[in-house]
């Protein structure tokens, strides 16, 4: 029985060892994307959840920011800003895809921005 017993806290103490370890790889980033409107915001973060390696993406359309955790052992920053670019909205490091940008709703094109 104290083998049963000292195996299992072995086995315990071990879990719990790889699960604080297991998150080597997890990174949590806030990066500019320029949005207008609510449907932005659902573009926007289903863009990035899309993503494999993804697992949390917040877009606050008011403040312009987006907050992104993912594996960066699957992905990286820069695929994330690249993917969201590609339906038409800048980040501050990759430019909007214009094409993309133009096939938008008018209230999420970047003129209507400006007023």
């Amino acid at each position: 029985m104290k083998i049963v017993v000292n195996t299992l806290l072995t086995l315990t103490v071990a879990v719990g060892m790889f699960s604080c370890s297991g998150g080597a790889g997890n990174v949590e980033k806030e990066f500019y994307v320029r949005g207008n409107c609510g449907m932005c915001e659902e573009r926007i973060e289903k863009t990035a959840r899309e993503i494999n390696g993804v697992t949390e993406a917040d877009y606050n359309v008011d403040k312009e920011l987006m907050v992104v955790k993912f594996d960066s052992t699957k992905t990286s920053e820069l695929v994330i800003h690249k993917a969201i670019a590609a339906t038409g909205h800048e980040t501050d490091q990759a430019p909007m895809d214009e094409k993309a940008h133009a096939n938008l709703p008018d209230c999420c094109q970047k003129m209507a921005a400006q007023h």
